[in-house]
């Protein structure tokens, strides 16, 4: 849902499908269009090689433009396109197969590549508006690539991903499933690490994600499960289930990311007033962590005993007293006993031999993020963060 370097790059993508046409001829018209509706979109000085096939299977070669979005210069490659399936009766906005080869798109310094993008009934959806979504039954990208300034980021040698139901407006499905392998690149290690405490920092860490998300047929509830592999960094798993979302405050967020608000200050910021009074209603229903293999921990230490000069056991009291204050300080009094104590106990307990980890929460009815965290214009709350969520923790 987030507006991240991904999801730029792959709407650079997308906008190409729509441009295929209304109604046209064949492969003369196709390429005509397709190079003015890269003009309209401001690739002033967009090129296609060549276009074959018909109106309803077309390949695509040699496609490329440029643009500048402010002080930003954007950079489009493909290298070949091919679209079988073209269904006039969705305005050439849906195809049975969607392929592309060898993509590069380029905004300011970050650059994102692949081998190949492959979707499975893959369409545009609300393709008039200045925010087009996509949708598709799968997905699936090759050694997928994220640079910046030419160092390497991120690499993904495989993403595939199901989806079923998508809501038209937001580009949200009812069901997303997915999983990919990855490589972090220390480069971008390093700006999640800001205080340079991983255990051997020059070394990429492989990624294995397995996960899915789900929204309820109203877009009142979502639910998230992700387990993620490291080779080095141990295993994780999340979940959750949250309740309050409505349209409301997604025709909010999604508004907000229209360029077309560049120029529109006043709704701009009503959309943004709207969006902080809904999402404060969204409410935690459950969330839960497993971690294991969690060994790096003890690196960590050892890392921040040589930064500061304390023993390693120094360190361990040290990051355990830190965690006692901020439970204290999230938890009201009469809390302190029942909830913070143990969750302290499970800490240092952990710290001590970092390997198992495990958290639970299932908050009571009045969990809001209006009172869980806080929120821009949200209104003060007497209750702390601790005594509504039941938290449940325990470490080996």
């Amino acid at each position: 849902m987030f507006k991240t370097a991904a999801s730029l790059a792959l709407g650079g993508l997308i906008v190409l499908s729509p441009a295929l046409a209304q109604e046209t001829d064949g492969p003369s018209e196709a390429k005509s269009e397709l190079i003015a509706f890269l003009q309209s979109i401001r690739f002033k000085d967009a090129t296609v090689g060549k276009v074959d096939g018909d109106e309803a299977n077309l390949i695509v070669e040699g496609l490329s433009g440029h643009r500048t979005v402010g002080a930003r210069d954007d950079v489009l490659d493909i290298g070949k396109l091919e679209i079988a399936g073209l269904d006039a009766g969705y305005r050439w906005t849906k195809a049975t197969t969607l392929k592309v080869e060898k993509v590069r798109f380029s905004f300011g310094q970050q650059s994102l590549s692949a081998d190949s993008m492959v979707g499975i009934n893959f369409g545009i959806l609300d393709i008039d508006s200045e925010r087009p979504g996509l949708a598709f039954d799968n997905m699936n990208i090759t050694n997928l690539t994220w640079t910046v300034a030419g160092s390497p980021f991120v690499s993904v040698s495989r993403l595939e991903s199901k989806a079923s139901k998508w809501y038209e407006n937001y580009s949200i499905p009812a069901y997303l499933q997915f999983v990919c392998s990855a490589v972090i690149y220390p480069e971008f290690l390093a700006r999640l690490d800001r205080y340079g405490v991983l255990p051997d920092p020059n070394r990429p860490v492989k990624v294995d994600v397995d996960g899915s998300v789900g929204f309820s047929t109203s877009v009142g509830s979502a639910t998230i499960k992700t387990e993620v592999k490291t080779d080095r960094l141990g295993v994780h798993m999340i979940g959750g289930s949250f309740a309050g979302f409505d349209d409301q405050l997604l025709s909010a967020f999604f508004g907000l990311q229209d360029e077309a608000l560049a120029n529109n200050p006043a709704k701009k910021e009503l959309l943004q007033k709207q969006l902080s009074g809904k999402r404060r209603g969204i409410a935690l229903k459950t969330a839960h962590y497993e971690g294991s293999n969690l060994e790096f921990v003890q690196g960590v230490k050892e890392r921040l005993a040589e930064k500061t000069g304390q023993s390693v056991e120094g360190v361990q009291r040290a990051i355990a007293g830190l965690a006692y204050s901020w439970l204290s300080s999230n938890a009201s009094a009469d809390k302190v006993k029942p909830i913070v104590d143990p969750l302290y106990t499970v800490v240092y307990q952990f710290l001590g031999t970092p390997h198992d980890l495990e958290i639970e929460a299932v908050p009571d009815k009045t969990a809001t993020l209006g009172r869980l965290l806080p929120v821009a214009g949200a209104p003060s709350s007497d209750g702390k963060i601790l005594d509504a969520l039941n938290v449940r923790a325990k470490a080996e």
